[in-house]
């Protein structure tokens, strides 16, 4: 998977990074496309009104995904999708939604079961321990 997106991004807000670079993603580097899906989510947080904004959430979900982030791709492809995406953008974010729903149901919930109200524990069973 190989992704190379520009975006030009200009804000007159005070603090809004402003983005030009592009952003390379190649297959077998994890911590390049864990960065990628990283700065796809802070473009598409950044430039809310560009017009190319679905795009870079569709491939920053994508991205999210191939290195298993479930959370973050959902999160993208939920906002391409609230975008109104084109059509090619639109069917992949739909796609995308479905597929991390299913990886999230299927994510083991790890959860401590709690112990019953009332029950104490006796001092005196416990080896060396003084009643």
């Amino acid at each position: 998977m190989r992704h190379f997106f520009s975006v030009s991004c200009r804000s007159d807000q005070a603090g809004v990074p402003k983005y030009g670079r592009v952003l390379e993603c190649k297959p077998g580097s994890s911590d390049m496309n864990t960065e990628a899906a990283v700065e796809y989510e802070r473009l598409v947080d950044a430039c809310p009104d560009d017009p190319l904004v679905s795009r870079a959430a569709v491939q920053g979900g994508e991205v999210a995904l191939f290195v298993a982030d479930a959370d973050r791709a959902l999160k993208l492809f939920q906002k391409a999708q609230a975008m109104n995406a084109p059509e090619p953008y639109g069917a992949r974010a739909r796609m995308g939604i479905e597929k991390c729903n299913r990886i999230l149901e299927l994510r083991p919930k790890w959860t401590k079961p709690l112990s019953s109200p009332g029950t104490t524990i006796d001092k005196r069973k416990l080896s060396g321990g003084v009643a």
